[in-house]
């Protein structure tokens, strides 16, 4: 092209191994030497100058082309991503597929994506290639630590070239498996979500300023597509966890049957939450402890061990403090006492809530875990507005529940009251035709043989008149008891408390059993419903203890506080059980106890507890 025929003869060696060489035939390229025309001196500056210029143009065209097919590969990668991400809002998905392409066209050894917790400032690894997936697992960044923290700390990308000589990760433990590294921040409108880490690059060099470019227009991409994916599964669990509250609504709304509507609420907290154990624990108000009164999950070994009393172990302070409470690792916890059967249970982790009405707490509502669990703000007021939930619906099925007892005590004494009234009307009728109409039938005619007898025999007839007069103080007698029984006029007169006394004294007379009554605090007059109350509640009590107790000795004991009374009425007797006798008195036929509690009832704070031989 631009050189001269040498000035010397033809060296026809040198031209076969030239073409050796270039892998020419020898004598095709000694026929074009041969052939080559002789040009003029002055103009080989110009054919150098012409050479030198097309060797630049390929060079440049060369590393152009390399450039272009590193841009078209990237663009390319951004569009697969972009088209994959596009096509699903599933984190896990992006994940995967956003990691498996930034490794790809970074040719990188390894990579990871780390999202961040704000609340514990801390980096999590989600997903990655090339690491050890039980080592990942376990992996925590803080913020500002390491090569991650740093970046999601500044929400700046690094590029590494060579860790060592680089002062801001001195104290890197992966200072020897590190060689070169890019790490680029996973930003949302300026805020860090996580970061995006490729390691080691295999072929070409260590990373550089193109591969930042790259990665970091990659990283913007996901960025966007992962916080839509959250806001996503956000929002489709939340729409679940409404739907699940109110099918929890709907069916507690449809039972009021106390035992079948706690293992309702259980079988929808263990769906609810996805939670493989779940207990739901009821205050006894008497004893203030917390007993299991339904479960999922738990072993028997388990409930039978966890009572506990109201502010012992964890469900012990959430019902007494009334707020919920959420521990990760029971091992951990001071107050927890249950852990062999914990441990045998494969319980680790546990959420407890309290069940909470107008009067105070009745319960708590717990979850279990069978590995560390860090429980979120979701889960607890999920459970929580759950447990809101419960309570209502336990307090709406024991009201139903008392109700339709005092709905069948009412009726009962309703029964009992129609049966006294008639009972009294017979022993009024009897009273008076055995007695009193007897006594005025005698005295009539006695009456009548005095009027005779007063013109035949004066002394016979004064004695007839004593005889009457014996016999009308008698009759006036049975009248005067006849109507205490029926209202005691002492009891308006001066008291309850006096009108007892009266009636002890009559009660020793007529039964051969001792009582003794004693009263402390002040005597004061209370409402004539609470006296009368009271007085029918000792007169039905000593009459069963003269029916049935087989009793020589009672002890009546009164209290008087400023707006109270305590009774006690304790006798030697032979005892009962008196449950059957207060549930299922008409069954018995028996409806005494039954009606001095109905009596009481509108009236106590606090009812009846029982031994052996003694009622309170």
């Amino acid at each position: 092209l631009a050189g001269v025929p040498p000035s010397i003869p033809l060296d026809v060696d040198r031209v076969n191994r030239l073409a050796d060489e270039l892998g020419i035939m020898r004598g095709s390229l000694l026929a074009a030497a041969k052939s080559m025309k002789g040009l003029p001196e002055e103009t080989i500056p110009n054919a150098v100058d012409f050479l030198c210029s097309l060797a630049r143009t390929i060079a440049e065209l060369c590393y152009q082309r390399d450039e272009l097919s590193t841009w078209v590969v990237g663009l390319s990668t951004l569009y697969e991503v972009g088209k994959a991400i596009s096509s699903t809002l599933s984190l896990r998905e992006i994940l995967d597929v956003t990691m498996e392409r930034a490794i790809s066209v970074t040719k990188a050894e390894t990579g990871s994506i780390m999202l961040l917790d704000e609340k514990k400032g801390e980096l999590s690894i989600e997903t990655a290639c090339g690491l050890d997936h039980k080592a990942v697992k376990q992996v925590r960044t803080k913020l500002g630590e390491g090569i991650a923290g740093w970046v999601a700390q500044q929400g700046e990308p690094v590029l590494l070239v060579d860790l060592a000589t680089d002062p801001r990760f001195k104290d890197v433990s992966q200072r020897e498996e590190i060689r070169s590294a890019l790490s680029v921040p996973l930003k949302v409108k300026d805020k860090v979500i996580g970061v995006l880490n490729v390691n080691n690059k295999l072929v070409g060099g260590p990373f550089n300023e193109d591969d930042l470019a790259l990665v970091s227009a990659l990283a913007s991409e996901i960025a966007t597509a992962i916080e839509n994916a959250r806001l996503y599964e956000e929002t489709k669990q939340k729409v679940m966890e409404l739907s699940a509250l109110h099918d929890v609504a709907k069916s507690t709304a449809s039972t009021l049957k106390l035992e079948k509507l706690l293992a309702l609420i259980i079988e929808k907290t263990a769906q609810v939450l996805h939670v493989p154990m779940c207990a739901l624990k009821l205050i006894d108000k008497t004893t203030e402890e917390l007993t299991v009164m339904a479960s999922s999950g738990l072993t028997k070994e388990y409930i039978e061990g966890l009572r506990s009393r109201v502010g012992e172990g964890i469900t012990g302070w959430v019902a007494k403090e009334g707020k919920p409470l959420a521990v990760s690792d029971i091992t951990k916890d001071s107050r927890y006492r249950y852990l062999g059967a914990a441990k045998r249970g494969h319980i680790r982790a546990m959420l407890c809530v309290p069940l909470i009405i107008r009067k105070g707490t009745i319960g708590v509502l717990s979850v279990y875990a069978p590995s560390p669990h860090y429980y979120t703000d979701d889960e607890v007021n999920l459970l929580s507005t759950l447990a809101s939930q419960t309570a209502i619906a336990i307090e709406n099925a024991r009201l139903y529940e008392e109700i339709s007892y005092q709905r069948g005590a009412l009726e009962q004494l309703m029964a009992k009251t129609i049966q006294t009234q008639e009972d009294e009307r017979k022993i009024v009728g009897l009273e008076v035709h055995d007695v009193i109409s007897q006594a005025i039938a005698s005295l009539f005619y006695r009456i009548q043989t005095c009027e005779r007898l007063l013109d035949l025999d004066v002394k016979r007839a004064r004695e007839e008149f004593s005889e009457m007069k014996r016999m009308a103080q008698g009759t006036l007698d049975d009248v005067t008891r006849l109507m205490f029984n029926l209202r005691p006029p002492h009891l308006e007169d001066l008291g309850v408390f006096p009108a007892l006394r009266r009636y002890v004294d009559q009660y020793q007379r007529e039964n051969a059993i001792s009582v003794e009554m004693e009263v402390k605090g002040r005597r004061k007059r209370f409402h004539p419903s609470v006296e009368i109350t009271i007085y029918r509640i000792v007169q039905e009590a000593l009459t069963n203890v003269r029916k049935h107790a087989e009793a020589r000795r009672v002890a009546l004991k009164f209290e008087v506080n400023q707006e109270t009374i305590h009774g006690l009425i304790e006798d030697d007797g032979k005892g009962f059980n008196p449950n059957p006798f207060l549930t299922k008195g008409e069954a018995e036929g028996h409806l005494g106890l039954l009606g001095m509690k109905e009596r009481a009832y509108p009236l106590c704070t606090t009812w009846i507890a029982f031994t052996n031989s003694s009622w309170v």
